[in-house]
């Protein structure tokens, strides 16, 4: 942010989303001392280009609400949320197994693919962002993520997806 006059980016149209996994299943504990450091951070929480978003095992919709208001979550399709926790949520998450068993090689099947294309269609309709995880991680796999229109491809492969996506039209 210092170097670039309070971005993350030198180009100040684009966002930084940083997700903050809670491993903790009695994630409360967790929760509260990353928010204690994030706050440690001005910088952070006024910068307006940094999505904050928690992931992993979510804190109660109470915690949510009462969260500091630059912080956000990570929602689990499906899952009911009350309406002061869904306005919370930032985006929805899911295994990519609990839709599919495709490796990512071979042709998808159609029917998971409808699977996950109406996650996709539900998280928009409801004004998210979505994400995968767990799914296979290869170029032909990010190909079908792009034409779901997932809107996060989670990769162990940094390098190579971003050498993948410059050449996407």
């Amino acid at each position: 942010l210092l170097k670039h006059d309070g971005f993350p980016y030198t180009d100040h149209g684009r966002q930084l989303q940083l997700l903050i996994d809670l491993k903790d299943a009695n994630s409360s504990a967790e929760f509260d001392s990353a928010v204690a450091l994030l706050t440690q951070y001005p910088a952070i929480m006024e910068s307006g280009k940094i999505k904050v978003t928690f992931t992993g095992n979510i804190p109660e919709d109470s915690v949510m609400i009462a969260a500091p208001s630059f912080i956000h979550f990570d929602g689990v399709p499906g899952h009911t949320y009350s309406k002061a926790a869904e306005k919370r949520i930032y985006m929805y998450s899911d295994n990519f197994r609990n839709y599919s068993a495709w490796d990512g090689t071979s042709q998808l099947a159609r029917a998971d693919f409808e699977k996950l294309t109406a996650v996709v269609k539900m998280a928009h309709s409801k004004g998210k962002k979505v994400r995968f995880w767990n799914a296979p991680d290869n170029p032909k796999a990010w190909k079908v993520m792009m034409k779901l229109n997932v809107d996060y491809i989670n990769t162990d492969h940094i390098d190579d997806l971003a050498a993948f996506l410059k050449v996407q039209p």
